[in-house]
């Protein structure tokens, strides 16, 4: 299995990453040049050393993004996402598009394990300070101190059914956070739906949230899936290899055993904190009241990396997972539902995934209008499979 660390050995090896061994601050200075660097299109970017941290406290950006269509290099803006997933980053779209889909088709199920590397440190109760860790400022108006790379998991109340989604999370203070999962991203509504349930309850939802680990559970996690199907499982069928899940510390929770650091606590179905504002790719949102998340746990490797995206800059991870996975998801769709004119599909981050480009095979009058109709009915049905 890729995990984070094999990922950002990959990375360097195949020409993609570039070492700051300079000491960085993590008050916008690491987001500002991230951001240069997605703008720029140049490599992913890893800072080994974080002013007012510890020596191994790591801050890692630009992961998975990659050059945009906009500038004339060799290298591909899928390329990083195909090294994550253990393929070739010089594969042509259309073939890593197939790949996912074939993958897509062939989940495998995680293993439970009763050690993990998340393990090698863990603090609970009044040892829990989220400070510990080098969060970023990313943007000069953002509210606080965000995780932008991180997967919040919960678990249905009614079941043994475990939701992950990717959310930005504000460090509100050494034991408290903020996630938007009331509203954002849109193509996730399950955290929403299972939130509700406890609040119906009137008990605290349990949470973990997982950061670093195999590249694939961010990939997997971002996927517009079916409400009820376990996003390990196609973390697993994406990386060819199962994910070790390993229970959390103070709850029923699985969380991935290769994670740098995980995030556990509970959701108040009762108290409400200000969020926000954030830059996201549509701009600073406002500020919102969303439920207080205490944190009763923290567990993490030696010497943790810390993932960070810097949203608002083209092309950045969201923008590049976004891209890929839709793309892929509605080119499935499409073959499958018998629109086989369909060559290739792709919703391009440089236009801030705001349009579809379609190629076809176009046999006879009208293929193009029949195929775009069906794009345009699939995309507005989100719950569509």
């Amino acid at each position: 299995m890729i995990d984070l660390r094999e990922h950002l050995e990959v990375l360097g090896e195949k020409g993609e990453l570039l070492h700051i061994k300079e000491e960085v601050d993590w008050d916008l200075k690491a987001a500002a040049l991230a951001a240069m660097a997605n703008r720029s299109g140049t490599q992913a970017i890893h800072f080994t050393k974080v002013e007012e941290y510890p020596e191994g406290y790591s801050l890692a950006a630009n992961i998975l993004s990659g050059p945009g269509h906009h500038y004339p290099y060799k290298r591909t803006m899928w390329g990083r996402i195909a090294i994550a997933l253990g393929i070739d980053p010089k594969i042509d779209y259309e073939s890593l598009i197939g790949i996912l889909i074939d993958r897509y088709h062939h989940p495998i199920m995680p293993v439970k394990v009763s050690v993990a590397p998340c393990k090698e440190e863990v603090h609970v109760g009044d040892e829990v300070n989220l400070f510990e860790f080098p969060f970023p400022v990313i943007h000069k108006e953002d509210g606080g101190r965000y995780g932008t790379a991180g997967i919040l998991m919960v678990k249905d109340p009614e079941s043994d059914w475990q939701n992950w989604g990717v959310y930005r999370v504000m460090v509100v203070d050494r034991h408290l956070l903020v996630a938007d999962f009331l509203s954002e991203p849109s193509l996730s509504k399950d955290t929403k739906a299972i939130y509700r349930k406890y609040v119906a309850l009137k008990r605290p939802m349990p949470f973990a949230i997982a950061i670093g680990g195999a590249p694939a559970i961010l990939i997997a996690a971002a996927m517009r899936l079916p409400s009820g199907v376990s996003e390990a499982e196609y973390a697993g069928g994406l990386n060819l290899d199962p994910i070790n899940l390993v229970k959390a510390e103070t709850s029923e929770i699985l969380v991935p055993g290769d994670a740098e650091i995980v995030i556990e606590g509970e959701v108040s179905v009762t108290e409400m904190v200000e969020e926000g504002p954030y830059g996201t790719i549509k701009g600073y949102s406002k500020r919102c009241s969303r439920p207080l998340m205490e944190v009763t746990a923290i567990s993490h490797k030696k010497s943790p990396v810390l993932p960070f995206i810097v949203d608002g800059t083209k092309v950045c991870d969201t923008q590049a997972i976004i891209s890929i996975t839709e793309s892929a998801r509605l080119s499935r769709m499409c073959w499958e539902e018998g629109q086989q004119p369909l060559r290739w599909l792709q919703i391009p981050p440089d236009w801030n995934l705001g349009i579809c480009v379609a190629s076809i095979h176009n046999p006879m009058h009208g293929m193009g209008f029949r195929l775009a109709r069906y794009i345009f009915g699939i995309t507005n049905l989100l719950t569509n499979w």
